[in-house]
């Protein structure tokens, strides 16, 4: 026992003289502390992992850890199996990772972190990332020994589809969406997916796919225009682009649908259309010839953001819009 564990073991070891020897060693960890884990990697371990491990584990704590090391250590960690055996399998509680800096840490992790021949992975079967609950997470980095390192993380995340809009400010993702949401708003929930391929050495090279999933919501898409009630539909997203996929909902006084995304000149731009009413108009168009003017028509809209500009472009023909206006304007 010392400050970071308590444990038993028992096994044996043997040297011949030459290289590190041979072992076959069992062991339980009744306390650990997670965040000294990178403490306990043999040497061989390559730099990345041991660096990512100090940094990344900012909580956790194990009342059971279990591992098992068998074999030739000149074999470690017995990527083939026939040469060994390299397990260790750490069930968490109260864990947190501070992944990678820049975007927001997963907390209140309740699952393992295994070691498992030459990978690492942390396994969640309840986690929450800016208090929206995760599940399915997984955290891994598939070569202890890889010369770069490369961390994978997936899971899902259900909660207030305004967090999910505070997930975007938070990340690098706003940055990968040119700060589309940075004007936007939402009342209801949703769901997120979200996979991260991340070289810790060279991080402009991030790979994200993500998507979020909501319906029943209220979304403001720019202050300029009314909220989408009862909006539902999907928004994609990877490390450069965003689009927008079956989104519907009420605008205008009428049906809307919106769809769009980033465009090849690396602009953003959606489209909606839908039917408006003189009424539903109000909140855009409050001129004093509006209550001269009755029904309602068809439409389309484009909302286009370049850098930190936005343009907002709306047409109708006006067919079933009517005027009890002095000629000629009747």
């Amino acid at each position: 026992a010392n400050r970071d564990a308590a444990c038993s073991a028992f096994g044996s070891y043997a040297f011949d003289g030459s290289g590190p020897g041979t072992i076959d060693l069992s062991a339980q960890l009744s306390r650990a502390d997670g965040r000294q884990a990178e403490r306990y990697l043999p040497a061989t371990v390559s730099g990345g992992v041991r660096g990512w491990l100090r940094s990344a584990v900012v909580a956790g704590e194990s009342n059971d850890v279990r591992l098992r090391l068998r074999g030739d250590l000149r074999d470690f960690p017995f990527v083939d199996p026939a040469s060994g055996q390299f397990q260790v399998v750490a069930r968490l509680e109260k864990a947190a990772l501070d992944y990678v800096a820049g975007w927001p840490r997963i907390e209140a992790i309740e699952g393992e972190m295994i070691f498992e021949r030459e990978k690492v992975e942390v396994v969640g079967r309840s986690a929450a990332i800016l208090g929206a609950k995760l599940s399915g997470v997984r955290v891994s980095i598939p070569s202890l020994l890889a010369p770069e390192t490369v961390l994978h993380i997936s899971g899902a995340a259900e909660g207030p589809s305004a967090e999910f809009l505070r997930f975007v400010q938070e990340s690098p993702v706003r940055r990968m969406v040119s700060g589309f949401t940075d004007a936007m708003s939402a009342t209801g929930r949703g769901r997120l997916r979200l996979k991260l391929e991340l070289p810790l050495a060279a991080l402009e090279r991030s790979r994200v796919d993500g998507e979020y999933a909501f319906s029943a919501n209220s979304v403001i898409v720019h202050p300029r225009l009314p909220p989408l009630e009862r909006a539902g539909g999907r928004v994609a997203f990877t490390e450069d682009s965003i689009s927008v996929r079956d989104v519907k909902g009420t605008m205008l006084g009428g049906a809307t649908t919106l769809s769009g995304g980033t465009q090849p000149d690396g602009q953003l731009v959606i489209n909606a259309q839908g039917d408006a009413t003189v009424t539903g108009l109000r909140g855009v168009f409050d001129h004093p010839w509006r209550r001269h003017i009755t029904g309602g028509a068809s439409y389309s809209a484009a909302v286009t953001l370049r850098g930190r500009e936005t343009r907002i472009a709306f047409e109708s023909g006006l067919r079933g819009v009517a005027s009890d206006l002095p000629p000629p304007l009747a």
